[in-house]
């Protein structure tokens, strides 16, 4: 199912109209949650979570400068686990990998969580790559708790959480716009043209 371009914007004008601020317009290297960790619905079945990388405890912008330890991982992996989450999928760059003593997904593995990770930001094709990790949820996370994250948890693996809503759930675009947008305590941005571009 596809947004309409036109409805959302009528569900836009009614939030600024009403004095609200979109959640999807915040400046992103804020949040008032811990790793910018959230649900992807307020559905009390929900699986799918997001959040910013291992070792971002409060949001931070990129500094190449900024080495994550191994301790910081594990305390994430350590944070994730009462949550029930099972699988992480990163969707982070080489050279954002390399700002980690070791690649997170090798320390998330041993501290029990499967792990992998697709390069969301250096590859040219992103809806092909967006298929790749439903793919991915489909034959190795169908129903277990997965987390989606990226550096700071609130552009690329938003536009992820919001496809796979709607390719896995059902969602309507908009619809998944809003749930993963409005996660409370999360700083997420998703516009209406970089979902469809995923779902083309």
């Amino acid at each position: 199912k596809k947004a309409n371009s036109a409805s959302l914007l009528a569900i836009y004008s009614v939030i600024f109209s009403a004095g609200m601020t979109d959640p999807c317009e915040q400046p992103l290297c804020k949040s008032n949650t811990l790793y910018n960790f959230g649900p992807a619905t307020n559905n009390p079945d929900n699986q799918l979570y997001g959040s910013a990388r291992p070792g971002a405890q409060a949001q931070r912008c990129y500094n190449p400068n900024d080495v994550v330890t191994v301790k910081e991982v594990e305390e994430f992996a350590k944070f994730m686990k009462p949550h029930g989450i099972q699988h992480a999928v990163g969707l982070l760059s080489e050279s954002e990998i390399a700002t980690f003593e070791r690649p997170p997904s090798q320390v998330l593995k041993q501290q029990g969580i499967h792990a992998t990770n697709f390069d969301l930001k250096s590859f040219a094709d992103e809806p092909a790559l967006a298929k790749e990790v439903l793919a991915y949820m489909r034959a190795r996370a169908s129903g277990q708790k997965v987390l989606v994250y990226c550096w700071g948890g609130g552009s690329r693996s938003a536009r992820i959480l919001a496809f796979l809503l709607v390719a896995l759930h059902s969602f309507v675009a908009e619809e998944a716009i809003k749930q993963v947008c409005r996660a409370p305590g999360t700083n997420r941005m998703v516009t209406p043209e970089q979902l469809q571009a995923l779902l083309a």
